[in-house]
């Protein structure tokens, strides 16, 4: 089993009220929550077209507050094997 790095600040509260940065990842790397899109016209950038799945984690996260009211999720973006958002 890969061993992360641990990346977190030994002496700081997590359950302080602040801004996180949140990333979550599928297991295995598996590209199974979006789709990236190249686009066809010269000035369109790059589309996110979420799966099936990708649906389901964005409804979860769109209604997050409803079940922490202590929190908002400011900005996500649903990639293909990660999710990142802001709270």
């Amino acid at each position: 089993m890969l061993q992360r790095k641990n990346i977190r600040l030994p002496f700081y509260n997590y359950s302080t009220p602040g801004a996180y940065f949140v990333t979550i990842a599928t297991k295995d790397k598996r590209e199974i929550l979006s789709e990236i899109i190249v686009g066809t016209v010269e000035d369109a950038g790059p589309e996110v077209k979420l799966t099936d799945y990708g649906r389901i984690a964005e409804k979860y996260l769109q209604q997050m507050n409803e079940f922490y009211t202590h929190i908002d999720i400011d900005n996500y973006v649903i990639m293909p094997n990660h999710i990142h958002f802001c709270l």
